[in-house]
């Protein structure tokens, strides 16, 4: 499984893989003077969900580190079940951070419930 973000491999911190979507990108609906609507798909647009397995401090801290402001956008690479190939991208993200949880393992504090969600530029 390929999982990276601006150059750092986190393919270690995703649990189970990740989850790819696609959605159409359409232009604005217009509407002609005979009353018929008219739009047009540009594109496929890439989604992609990551759930990050527990991590400890320092691996969290390093993960959020990647994405500093939610208006830049990230480099991903992932790979691509419809090209059958690992794929660059520019990806938005939006950090699900809200549920993280913290336990406790051989004395260790681990958070989970961190995901991010990508959406192609």
């Amino acid at each position: 499984m390929t999982a990276i973000c601006n150059g750092t491999d986190l393919s270690e911190l995703v649990g189970y893989g990740y989850k790819i979507g696609r959605e159409a990108q359409i232009t604005a609906q217009v509407t002609t003077l005979d009353g018929v609507d008219h739009s047009a798909k540009i594109r496929d647009r890439v989604k992609i969900y990551v759930p990050f397995v527990a991590l400890t401090i320092s691996q969290l801290s390093s993960v959020l580190q990647l994405f500093p402001d939610s208006s830049a956008y990230v480099t991903w690479r992932y790979f691509d079940p419809k090209l059958g190939a690992d794929r660059d991208a520019q990806f938005l993200f939006e950090l699900d951070d809200a549920n993280l949880m913290v336990h406790y393992h051989n004395g260790v504090e681990y958070w989970g419930g961190l995901s991010v969600t990508l959406t192609e530029r």
